[in-house]
This record gives C-alpha cells, structure tokens and sequence, in this order.
C-alpha cells in the first residue's frame, strides 16, 4: 500500500513483489480516502455539450405517454 500511495504504477509493484497475476496484488491494496479525495481532486466533471439525452423534451414526453398507455411498454394483464 505504501508503494501504491508514493505514486507507483500497480503493475510494477506487482512485478517488483514477484506477483504472477495482477490478481493477486490487488488483494492486498485497498484505496484509502485519501487516495480517492487525490483522485477526484484531480479529475473534473465531464463537458455536455447538450442535455443528456434522458432530459430532451421529447423522450420525456415518451415516457410521461407510456405511463398513459401501459400496453406500449408490455404492462398489459
């Protein structure tokens, strides 16, 4: 963990402890909060350059009519 924490690559210390499979260097690391706080200090939120498809008027429109026709999403009894 110590190594990992230092800023070394996984897959060396996994050769450097004579790991035969990255597998089972993993066992033994855990990420701390740290380590997550470091990782997603560094890393922005993504770019949309639309809405999320999820969030366009006409699928939201789609999905408002087929909780008006159960039949047009196989909720039929």
């Amino acid at each position: 963990m110590h190594l990992l924490r230092a800023g070394n690559d996984i897959n060396m210390i996994s050769f450097w402890l004579g790991h035969a499979d990255i597998n089972t260097t993993h066992i033994y690391v855990e990420i701390d909060m740290a380590m997550k706080r470091k990782m997603l200090a560094s890393t922005g939120a993504p770019a949309f350059d639309s809405q999320p498809p999820w969030q366009q008027p006409d699928i939201l429109l789609w999905l408002h009519n087929l909780t008006r026709r159960p039949e047009l999403c196989g909720a039929t009894r």
